[in-house]
């Protein structure tokens, strides 16, 4: 643990200590003295450097040429997924039918020695003002995960199954902003997971009911969004999310119909200078019958960061948390969160001693007032986790 944190530190100063300056001027032209001063540039270093990553990532609007091609390796680190390096490669183009617009494909690709990779493909193109927007993803992971149980006691015994969980999966998506603040979308996703390898004690506790599941679902959401961020740890408004997805047992290879429902509202609140408050609240619910590989997992990179992802699962999940980000110096954010979360279902209810409460610290050094490189130190009922990587929490 205090390897994984040293590890992580270092990586992250290393990154700070970059820097750079600049001053042209010129000197003695024929007989009279001619002097031009421009002044060093007074943005510091670290920010000059965030600057200069986002103008190499992105595409301005003022730039005439029609696309920027972009690839930029870091490292990232989780208790789930080791030390392994990301690599981002970032495509920024003008649309065919407005040249102003500017659509954007994404393509990261991670491995790390314990043998986890994944490779996302993730591309949103507007039409009509962004009024319209298509949205498509392809997906695979390949990821060693650990099955502790499949109910709140089995999970709480530290004496997990050992398996590699796969997953392929495409997404294609159409969104219509029908007012400014309300947008209406929805996604047509095909799934493959299965598990493999799985060891004796995680084939004693997995379900008869098979290790692979398959099958295409479609979703319907709503978001109302009168979020805005303003600058680098800027931001105000609120965000609220609701989808329903269905998943026909005859297009699937499990013999009966799944389906989910899902809602989240997450609040932006600046408090003093330089601070700021986020607070989410979230559930999600789906039926008994669902296949073990699909229930759902208590923790996330940006949920309950305090837990191994696939310890605690159930069919219904429930939670909540509020992050104070507080600015110390230009780029520099440090941020301090409490939030609590459970997951229960039918044989297994929701107790107020299931409760289970997830606390951390973290540094952020924004690159952009959207993107960051993040390291969390998360801290739960019996747990811990860390991470470190290129994104901003929620």
């Amino acid at each position: 643990m205090v390897r994984s944190v040293v590890i992580a530190t270092a990586l992250l100063l290393s990154a700070l200590t970059l820097r750079a300056e600049s001053i042209t001027g010129e000197g003695l032209e024929t007989d009279t003295l001619r002097y031009r001063y421009t002044p060093i540039d007074q943005t510091p270093g670290i920010v000059e450097f965030g600057l200069r990553l986002y103008d190499y990532l992105h595409l301005l609007p003022d730039e005439a040429k029609r696309a920027n091609v972009a690839v930029v390796a870091l490292p990232a680190y989780s208790i789930t997924t080791g030390l392994r390096v990301v690599a981002l490669g970032n495509i920024e183009y003008r649309s065919v039918c407005d040249k102003e617009q500017i659509d954007n494909l994404q393509i990261l690709a991670s491995a790390s020695l314990t043998r986890y990779y994944d490779l996302i493909i993730d591309g949103t193109n507007h039409f009509d003002k962004k009024r319209h927007g298509l949205h498509y993803n392809a997906t695979a992971i390949s990821a060693p995960s650990r099955l502790y149980g499949l109910n709140y006691a089995q999970s709480s015994i530290n004496n997990p199954g050992h398996y590699i969980r796969q997953t392929l999966s495409t997404t294609l998506g159409y969104s219509w902003h029908v007012t400014e603040w309300l947008l209406l979308g929805t996604e047509l996703d095909y799934s493959l997971v299965r598990a493999i390898k799985l060891n004796s004690r995680a084939s004693e506790i997995a379900p008869l009911d098979g290790s692979k599941y398959s099958g295409l679902g479609i979703t319907l959401m709503a978001k109302f969004a009168t979020h805005k961020t303003l600058d680098i740890n800027s931001e105000r408004g609120l965000h609220a999310h609701v989808s329903a997805t269905l998943k026909p047992s005859f297009i699937s290879s499990y013999n009966k119909t799944l389906w989910q429902l899902g809602a989240m509202l997450t609040y932006y609140q600046p408090l003093w200078r330089g601070a700021l408050v986020a607070a989410n609240i979230y559930a999600k619910h789906q039926p008994t019958h669902t296949h073990w590989i699909l229930r759902l997992s208590l923790g996330s990179e940006d949920y309950m960061r305090g837990y191994y992802p696939t310890r605690y699962n159930g069919n219904t999940l429930v939670g909540g948390q509020a992050e104070l980000r507080q600015q110390i110096w230009e780029s520099l954010v440090v941020a301090a969160w409490v939030g609590a979360g459970g997951v229960a279902s039918v044989n297994d209810p929701l107790a107020w001693h299931k409760i289970l409460p997830d606390y951390g610290v973290g540094i952020r050094w924004y690159t952009s007032p959207t993107s960051a490189l993040t390291i969390d130190l998360g801290f739960g009922r019996r747990s811990h986790n860390l991470q470190l990587g290129l994104s901003q929490r929620f």
